[in-house]
């Protein structure tokens, strides 16, 4: 299990929907992601927390930087005044990788973890693209040109 928190920050049980119109919205940093795979639920857990809210966020997975799984991640709450954003994404096991849907399933299994590499990708809510990644897994540097361009590993044991 990989669970890094990056820093603590408050929380309250505000929705997206309630979120004040009037808020200029920041260009989101990360500042904690959590990873968990569950063999015998046959899901993955994602979690990750925002210091402003998000227009987009993008979890991408791969093992040889050919099949490659980009799945949305909604948030799933906020701060009303626009100071963070949490995220969360589950998705169940399909045991064929061709019924894998994003966002919702993946293909990837439980034993596969260690051989994944993984790229979070969020954007702001003016639409400004990347405004922070992290990358980790095996092989950072596995990414093609066609999924955004990070250069923020995310190291366990300092927690950035």
């Amino acid at each position: 299990m990989i669970a890094l928190l990056l820093a603590c920050a408050p929380t309250s049980p505000e929705l997206p929907g309630q979120r004040d119109a009037a808020i200029v919205p920041g260009h989101p940093q990360i500042t904690a992601l959590s990873l968990d795979c569950s063999g015998e639920e046959e899901t993955w857990s994602f979690a990750a927390k925002t210091d402003a809210w998000i227009g987009a966020a993008t979890l991408y997975m791969t093992r040889d930087g050919i099949r490659i799984e980009a799945h949305p991640v909604p948030s799933t709450r906020a701060a009303s005044d626009g100071t963070w954003d949490e995220l969360r994404l589950d998705l169940t096991i399909r045991f064929d990788w061709q019924d894998a849907v994003p966002g919702t399933s993946t293909g990837w299994r439980c034993i596969d973890q260690e051989a994944l590499s993984f790229l979070l990708v969020v954007d702001a809510q003016d639409g400004t693209s990347g405004t922070d990644c992290r990358l980790w897994g095996t092989d950072p540097e596995i990414w093609p040109d066609s999924v955004p361009a990070c250069d923020r590993l995310l190291m366990e044991d300092t927690g950035t």
